[in-house]
């Protein structure tokens, strides 16, 4: 199987089999799923986006809609980017987005950086932008674009059970090499990474979208941002933080999970320096959801993964 081709349900369906699970494939209101069944234990889950049985329904719900989940987080005293709600029915009027610029722009329930416009710094781009998502059906949110490092918190039964950052697509200067050759050497060693289940793709102008001169020499330990992603697929690398992730950010990730009485959750923060004290101009939080891509965990670039499906299984198989 291609690492294209993997998603979470697949793994899912590999280790529920080793414990014995039967499993084949349903359809519903013409969407695919999955069955589980053992004895008198049965489980079924959309294949798409994984519905654990250990997830409430009141949780699912408030972590499929940004607004509300924005919401909430701000009742509780954590930081959220400054956002406007602009529903399909609103008449966009650009005097009233009382933000400050760049703005950013996305579905209120979308996933997977969908539909996301950042770096919008005029009243035309926005009002187009919001458009867009209007006219595909969406309620947009306009936010105030939060520069930093985005870094996603796994919290498993209270505690932060796996840490990582997920680094857009860079280069780090040498004192005496070109961007170009840089984006060559990086894409040399993503050319010898080996994950079961994750491919990172070669940096090309169709992933490297900023506008960067390829001739320039960069500083010894200069960053040079090539692309805006955090996805894999869009040029992103991820690194384990396990040991670098300042405790504050650990604690706040658990304390949400708690006050949400939720066994299991990621968390999506952006951050200044995740290895220094969150405080409340440092970071904000992005989103929390309840069915993260599970192949993720398994493709840290620094060899550190997290075994997540062992767990995740045991706790499908402890609430059947």
């Amino acid at each position: 199987m291609s690492t294209a081709q993997h998603n979470s349900i697949r793994l899912l369906v590999s280790s529920l089999e080793g414990r014995g699970f039967l499993s084949d494939k349903i359809t519903i209101n013409g969407h695919s799923h999955r069955r589980f069944t053992k004895a008198d234990q049965l489980w079924i889950t959309p294949t798409k986006y994984v519905r654990y049985p250990f997830v409430s329904q009141s949780l699912l719900l408030l972590s499929l809609n940004k607004n509300l989940a924005y919401d909430y987080i701000d009742s509780v005293g954590y930081s959220v980017p400054r956002t406007v709600f602009l529903p399909v029915a609103t008449e966009f009027v650009g005097e009233q987005i009382a933000l400050r610029w760049p703005l950013i722009t996305k579905p209120v329930d979308g996933s997977g950086s969908a539909n996301v416009t950042r770096g919008i710094t005029n009243g035309t781009t926005l009002k187009a932008a919001v458009q867009k998502l209007h006219d595909a059906g969406y309620d947009a949110l306009v936010q105030e674009q939060f520069i930093g490092e985005e870094i996603r918190l796994t919290v498993i039964d209270g505690e932060v059970a796996s840490a990582c950052v997920r680094q857009v697509a860079q280069v780090v200067g040498t004192g005496d090499a070109a961007v170009s050759r840089l984006v060559t050497i990086e894409n040399q060693s993503r050319a010898e990474l080996q994950f079961e289940y994750i491919a990172y793709p070669q940096l090309d102008s169709t992933l490297m979208t900023l506008q960067v001169d390829m001739n320039s020499v960069p500083r010894n330990g200069e960053k040079v941002l090539l692309a805006e992603s955090t996805l894999i697929s869009g040029g992103a690398s991820v690194y384990s933080i396990d040991t670098t992730l300042h405790e504050s950010y650990r604690a706040m990730a658990g304390d949400l999970a708690r006050k949400l009485r939720a066994p299991f959750l990621v968390v999506d923060i952006l951050t200044r320096d995740y290895s220094q004290t969150a405080t409340p101009d440092s970071y904000v939080i992005l989103e929390f959801n309840t069915s993260p891509a599970l192949k993720l965990y398994y493709g840290f670039r620094d060899g550190k993964q997290y075994d997540i499906i062992p767990k995740l299984t045991s706790m499908i198989e402890a609430a059947m």
